[in-house]
């Protein structure tokens, strides 16, 4: 899977002038080879008529599109799918795709700002957590949601130990090579037993390694508020957590080695672990509201919302992904206008909201029906006010 960063996911928000093309669509981790790209093909369809309709030129929406057609007709890129998938176009060049554990309705908006609230549930405060799985042999990264689980990668992570200290490996002495030792355990156990000080010891060596893969990790965990599972034997744990750069690391961990453990295997002993973490943030969000609700300092009603936003008075926000509210912003005393279908110049009111919420710096939970904050129950959007 492709898991946008934080900064990546802010930098859609941000993206306006001309036209922007935002594509969504399901896709089905196994079968579906063609129905997936048949998909993805009428919604270029779809999205190639909406621009020429908005004036644009036809080289001009070829090259927007191309990119994506290219997609279509990519058969090592449907190997890998998620359970859905995110494409992002625009005609100064900009593209990108994200293939994502999310079943996204099939949609093809046209608009000057990117449509980017389906990504919603990816956004921190998020329910995205990372496992991080430790052995000698092997480092595994994962990215998770409570409901899905899939490998990534992060550049410069070392597969293993032997791969972290390659380079060393020719000055270690002919009886520390590996094949060599006759102590130690594993395949590479016979590189532990070091060979001049604290450096080249057994914790020496590890402590190397580790500070590689956390390293590895820190452009894509940045800024992000989700725990970083590890994984792996209580002796690994404990060094690499006096390595660790990253905040969320829970205290605790999965206490085995991973190497005879499937992702999925992983997945459900990490569960546990990170569901209280994201059900003690909610809640505590939740009731926030409700107590600042009976003092003017949240609020549900939509044109309240929208006009809080763009004065960046909105510290949480609360929004139903599902739901969409197409419409404009409008000035003077009436702030927003509603239509039962996208109009052209419409943009999703949600979308516009968790947009301005971000960029000042609020907190956005995803999140829907009895998942509301109590005193805004039914409602697509609520919010607790800075003032």
């Amino acid at each position: 899977m492709d898991h946008p960063s934080d900064r990546e996911i802010a930098e859609l928000f941000a993206a306006r002038e001309g036209h922007r093309v935002s594509i969504y669509l399901p896709t089905h981790r196994a079968g579906g080879e063609e129905q997936d790209p048949i998909l993805l093909k009428n919604l270029l369809r779809e999205a190639g008529a909406a621009l020429t309709a908005r004036g644009e030129r036809t080289a001009v929406v070829k090259r927007c599109l191309q990119p994506a057609y290219d997609l279509v007709v990519d058969r090592q890129f449907w190997q890998v799918r998620g359970d859905g998938l995110a494409i992002f176009l625009s005609k100064d060049g900009d593209f990108r795709r994200y293939r994502l554990p999310i079943a996204f309705k099939p949609i093809a908006v046209i608009g000057t700002r990117y449509h980017v609230k389906p990504l919603l549930p990816l956004l921190a405060p998020r329910r995205e957590f990372f496992i991080l799985a430790l052995s000698q042999q092997e480092a595994r990264l994962l990215a998770a949601t409570p409901d899905d689980v899939g490998r990534i990668h992060a550049e410069g992570m070392p597969a293993g130990l032997a791969d972290a200290l390659r380079y060393e490996d020719t000055a270690l002495a002919p009886h520390m090579r590996p094949g060599t030792s006759r102590t130690g355990s594993g395949r590479y156990g016979q590189l532990f037993h070091g060979h001049g000080g604290e450096g080249d010891s057994e914790k020496g060596r590890i402590e190397r390694y580790f500070r590689q893969i956390d390293q590895s990790l820190r452009p894509l965990l940045q800024g992000r508020a989700c725990p970083l599972v590890l994984a792996g034997v209580h002796y690994l744990q404990a060094i690499y957590r006096g390595v660790n750069s990253h905040a969320e690391l829970p205290e605790r961990g999965i206490l085995s080695s991973p190497d005879n453990l499937s992702d999925r295997e992983l997945h459900e002993q990490a569960l546990p672990i990170v569901t209280p973490l994201f059900l003690r943030k909610q809640e505590a969000a939740s009731a926030e509201y409700d107590r600042l609700a009976g003092e003017g300092r949240a609020t549900n009603r939509l044109d309240d919302v929208v006009s809080a936003a763009q004065a960046g008075r909105v510290a949480t926000l609360f929004v139903d992904p599902s739901v969409e509210l197409w419409g404009r912003v409008l000035s003077g005393l009436k702030p927003i206008e509603l239509h039962d279908r996208p109009l052209p110049g419409d943009e999703d009111l949600l979308d516009y909201v968790a947009a301005l919420t971000l960029a000042s710096r609020g907190a956005v939970y995803a999140v829907a029906g009895t998942a509301m904050p109590s005193e805004a129950f039914g409602s697509a959007a609520s919010a607790i006010l800075r003032y």
